[in-house]
């Protein structure tokens, strides 16, 4: 089980690894059931995702950011 730290909360997660993976980590269903995942949509476009951890039995909300990809240059 690989720690998985969001937060203050730490989710202990079964894991594979790629290489050269377009992305750093990708949380998949198995993950949002677990913590019981719940995204809030604004109308100006901002995007909040609520978790519990099932451990602490915490829930807390993270604003998400946009990904920006990065250009090279030509």
């Amino acid at each position: 089980d690989l720690p998985v730290h969001i937060g203050w909360n730490t989710f202990y997660l079964q894991v594979q690894v790629v290489e050269n993976a377009s992305y750093d980590m990708l949380l998949g269903q198995p993950f949002l059931t677990l913590t019981e995942a719940c995204t809030h949509h604004y109308t100006t476009g901002d995007l909040h995702i609520t978790l519990h951890d099932p451990n602490t039995h915490d829930t807390f909300t993270i604003p998400t950011k946009p990904h920006v990809r990065l250009s090279l240059g030509f």
